[in-house]
C-alpha cells in the first residue's frame, strides 16, 4: 500500500533532512552491513517487500526501477553474495508496478503485476506466465501458500470498492474466501497470515470516519469467519498494516494510526505494535510517539527465536526491536532524506536481518545483526 504523508509530517521529514538534528540518541547503534549494491542493469531501489528464502540459502526479491527495460528485476542473491536477474520486469508491454514475489512449494516464484491486476508465475527455469488476471476494479496480491499448494492473497477494490481474500487453487480455479461487505468490519484487507492447521488470520482498515479501525479475523479452512479484534479505541491503535503469527497461534501485528504523538496528523498518533493471543487477550506491546521520533510501523513484523519481534517504521525510517519482555529499542536509524528509505519488509535469517535500502547515490540488501 501507498504510504502518503500528512503535509505535517512531511514538512517535518524535510527539516530533519535539512538540519540533520532528528537523530535520537542510539541512533545507528549498529550498522548495516552491505550484501550486495545493486549497479542499475542489474536492478535499482529495492521493493517495500520482504525477501524470500530457499532451503539452500538463496535470496528472492524484486526492485522497483532498473534493469534492461527500466522497470526493475526479479533477482535471486546467492549465499556468496552472487546476484543473478531472473526476469527483467517490463518487458510485456513496458509497463512498471509489479509487487514482490513469495515463494511457492514447486520452488517457483509468485507475484502481482501491472498495478496488481495480474498474478503471475516465474518456473525455476525462469519461464514466466500469467496465472490469473483480475476483473473491473480488483487488484491484488499473492501473501502464502497452504499445505496442499492453494495460493491465498489480498485484494481490494471488489465490494463498494472494498477487499478480499482470494484462493487460487494449483488448477487455476479462482474464488473469494471472504469478501468484506459491511462497515462493521472495515473495508481494505491489509494483512494475511496462516496457520499449520489451515486457518487464516487477517486484518483490516477503514476508510477516516467510520465506525471502527479495522478488525483482526479469522476464517477457518471450512469458511467459518470470526472477528477476534475490532480496533475501537484509537488509543490502542487503529488501521491495521502487518501480521504475523507464531507456532502457538499468537498473533502480532502493527497499526500505522492511533497510539499517541502525532497529534497534529489526522487521523492522530504514531501507530502502534500489538499482540493477540490464541485465547483472545489483546495486549499494546508499544506506542509509538515518544523521544526516539520514530513513527508508522507498516510491512508484517517478524519473530526470531527468542520471540523478540523487529519491524520498520515509515515516519522517520528506523528499524525496531520489541524484546520478549516488552522492551523497545531502535537497532537502526535512517538518516533523514526525501530519497531513502528502508524496504518496510524483513526477513529473520540465521540470527540477523535482511532487507533492501535506497540510500542517496545507492541501493542495496543489507545485514542487520541485533
Amino acid at each position: 500500500m501507498t504510504n502518503l504523508l500528512s503535509p505535517l509530517r512531511g514538512i517535518a521529514v524535510f527539516a530533519c533532512a535539512i538540519v540533520l538534528s532528528c537523530l535520537p540518541t542510539g541512533a545507528h547503534a549498529r550498522p548495516l552491513h552491505t550484501v550486495y549494491e545493486f549497479q542499475d542493469s542489474d536492478g535499482k531501489e529495492p521493493g517495500p517487500w520482504p525477501l524470500a528464502r530457499d532451503r539452500g540459502g538463496n535470496l528472492y526479491g524484486i526492485t522497483t526501477n532498473g534493469g534492461a527495460y527500466g522497470c526493475g528485476v526479479i533477482f535471486k542473491l546467492a549465499p556468496d553474495r552472487t546476484e543473478t536477474v531472473l526476469y527483467a520486469l517490463g518487458q510485456d508491454n513496458g509497463e512498471c508496478d509489479d509487487v514482490g514475489v513469495i515463494l511457492g512449494p514447486d520452488g517457483s516464484l509468485y507475484g502481482s503485476s501491472r498495478g496488481s491486476t495480474r498474478l503471475f508465475k516465474l518456473a525455476p527455469d525462469r519461464t514466466f506466465s500469467i496465472i490469473y488476471k483480475f476483473s473491473g476494479s480488483e487488484r491484488g496480491s499473492p501473501q502464502l501458500f497452504d499445505k496442499k499448494g492453494n495460493m491465498y492473497g489480498i485484494s481490494n477494490g471488489v465490494s463498494g470498492q472494498c477487499g478480499a481474500v482470494f484462493r487460487l487453487t494449483p488448477s487455476g480455479q479462482f474464488s473469494h474466501v471472504f469478501v468484506v461487505n459491511s462497515p462493521t468490519f472495515g473495508c481494505y484487507v491489509t494483512a494475511l497470515a496462516g496457520d499449520a492447521p489451515g486457518n487464516l488470520y487477517g486484518t483490516t482498515s477503514s476508510p477516516f470516519n467510520s465506525e471502527n479501525g479495522g478488525v483482526i479475523f479469522r476464517v477457518t479452512p471450512h469458511g467459518a469467519l470470526t472477528v477476534l479484534h475490532t480496533f475501537r479505541n484509537p488509543r490502542n491503535g487503529e488501521n491495521p498494516q502487518g501480521l504475523t503469527i507464531d507456532a502457538a497461534s499468537n498473533l502480532y501485528g502493527t497499526t500505522d494510526n492511533g497510539g499517541h504523538g502525532c497529534e497534529n496528523s489526522d487521523p492522530k498518533g504514531c501507530g502502534t505494535v500489538f499482540r493477540l493471543t490464541a485465547d483472545g487477550a489483546f495486549t499494546v506491546l508499544h506506542k509509538f510517539g515518544d523521544a526516539r521520533g520514530l513513527g508508522e510501523p507498516r510491512g508484517n513484523p517478524v519473530l526470531d527465536e527468542n520471540h523478540n519481534l523487529y519491524g520498520v517504521t515509515t515516519f522517520a525510517y528506523g528499524i525496531y526491536r520489541i524484546s520478549a519482555d516488552g522492551k523497545m529499542s531502535v537497532l537502526y536509524r535512517l538518516r533523514p532524506s526525501l530519497r531513502s528509505y528502508i524496504s518496510r519488509g524483513l526477513l529473520w535469517n540465521k540470527g540477523a536481518l535482511y532487507g533492501g535500502v535506497k540510500l542517496v547515490g545507492s541501493a542495496e540488501i543489507f545485514k542487520l545483526k541485533p
